[in-house]
């Protein structure tokens, strides 16, 4: 499954704004997932929220997928 989510984070995102991608598996939930996306601008984000990878990704993972939710944050520099 990691491999899945991971492929849609090479090099080609970091074209579309991607400055960090980062899987996470919290340590008392092993059979969960969570990614860590920090873009460069909200239009970076939508650009590949709605672009052909994001939608490839969602079609392979679909069977493996209970839920998915996202949280917009602010970057503190």
């Amino acid at each position: 499954m990691l491999p899945v989510a991971a492929e849609g984070h090479a090099e080609g995102d970091r074209h579309q704004g991607t400055l960090k991608f980062e899987i996470v598996v919290p340590h008392d939930q092993a059979d969960r997932i969570m990614l860590y996306e920090v873009y460069a601008s909200p239009e970076a984000f939508e650009t590949h929220w709605h672009g052909p990878a994001k939608q490839e990704a969602n079609r392979d993972l679909e069977p493996l997928r209970v839920s998915v939710s996202f949280v917009r944050c602010d970057l503190v520099e």
